[in-house]
Formats: structure tokens, sequence, C-alpha cells
């Protein structure tokens, strides 16, 4: 009898929820990938030439590993024994060497499915995509039309676990202190929270006069149909931020449990904007090589203040000292002590919400 090892809540929380995984823009010629480990496994999106496949990134053979690195460009080939995918078709050499059937040769893939031009995956969801993302489905596919490509992949370990850099991600009050020279030159004013069951939009003004005058005469210069003025941060739980200033580049973050309770499998992507017709990309090359520079320095400022937090310093118990700026987070362990205790924090949102009730684009931020 083989004992199977007890499921961890982590390992829950990916299985049955859908997840972002990558933009089209990111998948759109064969033999380009995505890699990313979760909970201990791993997941691989690849174009096989004829349509993007999701799987565990082994081969079905002896369970050798194909991708290496969290992105690239390389033909499906397993080293081992030389076999190959291609075409949603395995070929197999010296394939009359097998006394077996190999007619039911698959690989063990991942639901998938697209919303406008972004692939979200999952192995059990207990809902539709469009169920778990209700009140926001619209805006995320309005975001996913305005993006042009990927230009930066970025991944390192947050030495914390993933539930405290979700915190972190979700609290405005630490950025004065953290990112007096990065995210705090916008001077965020207080941000106003929309919560969509379990995950939640916020929306923040600039704060400074001429910085928000500078950055919104940019916008000519971009083919956006997304319209507002100020940040933006989007939580799709349990695990990914979408983020923008103004609409003119967004960042995806994700913060992937690991087997490690003590250590964050981080990742963020950099996603341009769509130009207008007229405008070079050379034009903008300074602008958004500025804001990835912006980017990387905060992530790495958050990750060294995350690792002086200890495991055991987080509970889903709500916060005894909660600031306006950290109401996010008495939200989000709202919803995992929910889920804890056997419950269904979405469920009572979509009695009220229902599925078509998305809005197409936040409100401007006054």
């Amino acid at each position: 009898m083989t004992i199977q090892p007890p499921i961890s809540f982590d390992q829950v929380l990916w299985d049955t929820h859908w997840h972002l995984l990558a933009h089209r823009s990111e998948l759109d010629a064969p033999s380009r990938f995505v890699r990313f480990e979760v909970a201990g496994e791993e997941v691989a999106a690849f174009h096989d030439g004829a349509s993007v496949v999701v799987f565990d990134n082994r081969c079905p053979h002896r369970g050798t590993r194909i991708f290496d690195g969290s992105h690239g460009q390389q033909r499906w080939l397993c080293r081992y024994h030389a076999w190959s995918w291609a075409k949603g078709r395995m070929f197999i050499p010296a394939r009359e060497t097998f006394a077996c059937d190999l007619s039911d040769v698959r690989l063990d893939t991942y639901r998938t499915e697209w919303l406008g031009d972004f692939l979200f995956v999952a192995r059990r969801p207990t809902r539709t995509l469009r169920e778990q993302l209700a009140g926001i489905a619209d805006l995320l596919e309005l975001i996913g039309g305005g993006i042009a490509s990927r230009d930066d992949f970025n991944s390192y370990d947050y030495h914390c676990n993933w539930k405290i850099a979700v915190e972190n991600a979700l609290d405005q009050y630490h950025v004065a202190v953290i990112h007096q020279t990065t995210l705090n030159k916008l001077k965020m004013e207080p941000a106003r929270d929309i919560y969509h069951g379990i995950n939640n939009v916020s929306h923040a003004g600039v704060g400074d006069p001429r910085l928000a005058r500078r950055l919104g005469s940019l916008r000519r210069f971009f083919d956006i149909e997304l319209q507002s003025d100020g940040y933006i941060a989007i939580h799709l739980f349990p695990f990914t931020f979408l983020t923008t200033t103004f609409g003119y580049s967004y960042s995806l973050q994700q913060f992937h449990p690991s087997t490690d309770p003590d250590r964050t499998n981080f990742s963020s992507r950099f996603y341009p904007a769509k130009l207008s017709p007229k405008i070079s990309a050379e034009t903008m090359r300074t602008f958004f090589a500025s804001s990835l520079e912006v980017n990387h320095a905060v992530f790495k400022e958050d990750a060294e203040i995350c690792a002086r937090c200890p495991t055991d310093s987080w509970s889903p118990a709500p916060p005894r000292y909660l600031s306006s700026g950290e109401e996010k987070i008495a939200h989000f362990r709202a919803t995992v002590a929910a889920l804890l205790d056997g419950g269904d924090p979405q469920a009572a949102f979509l009695a009220t919400a229902p599925v078509e009730a998305d809005a197409r684009a936040p409100a401007p931020v006054s």
C-alpha cells in the first residue's frame, strides 16, 4: 500500500485556484516557454508549434526535467532518451523496442483558459475562471489587450514565508519608510481599496502635482484604453499582483510558496504598454528603462525587509494594531482563515455580485 503524504495548505491553494501564468506575448512563437516552481511542483508553459501547452515539466517516460531556467526558447526534447513533443504529438525513438502500448502517452497537463491575452492555469479548480475573477475579469482582459510585450523576467528567492511577502505587497503603510527613494517618489495618496471577493483592486493618486502632470502628459504616446491617473495594484488571490502607474507599463509579481516555509519563489515581469502608431519604441526606451530600474529596486527593498520577519510572526488572526494603510492585510487574513476552516469566502461574494457585473476599467483617481 502506498502512503501519500498529507497535502499542505499551500498545495491546496495551488490546486484549487486559477493562477495567472503568462501573457500571450511571452508564448507567441514555437518553442518559447516560461517555467515556475510552486509548492514543490514545477509548471511550464510552452508553444509546441501548434498551441500553448502547460505541463509539469517532466517527460512522461521516466520523469526527466525538460526545461531549465525561468524562460527561454528551446524545443521540447528529453535529454535522457530523446523523446520529443511537437504539435500535440510525442515522438519516441526506437518505438519497436517497447512491448507496451504507447498510444496513450500523454503529458501531465494543467487546465488552461485564456482571458483575453492572459493565460490562466489550474489543477482542480473549485469554480470557473470567471467566477473566481468576478468583478475584475473584464478589467484584466482590458489590461492584457493593452500590453505590447514582455521586456524583463526577474526571479529570485525571498527569505520569508510567502504569506509575509504577500502582506508586504498589500501594505501601503511601509512605503514611506522602506521605499524612500523609489516608490515613495510618487507621494501616493491614501489608496481606495475595492474588494471583489477574495481579490482586490487598489487605486492611489500621485500626490506630487508636478510628477502627476508630467506623467499625464505622456498619455498621447500610448495606444491604451485604460485611463486612470495614478497607481493601481490588483491582488489576484492567492499569489499574484499586477501593478501599474497610469497604465504605461505593468509589473506582474508572483510570490509562490516553496517546500521551505521560510522561502518564497519570487518572480516579476515587466510589460510595456502598446505605443501609439506614430511613436517608435526608441522614443520611450529611456522611460521604460527607468521604470524597470525602479521596479527592481523596490522588489529588492521588499525582499530585505521581509527577510527580517520570521515565519512564526504570521497568523491568520487579524493584526492587533492596524493602520488604514494595512486594511488589505486584514482582508487577506480573513480570506485565509476562512479557507483554513473549510469555508468558501468567494461564494458569499458571488451570491451578491453576478459574474457578468465586471467593471471595464477603474474609475480615475481624483
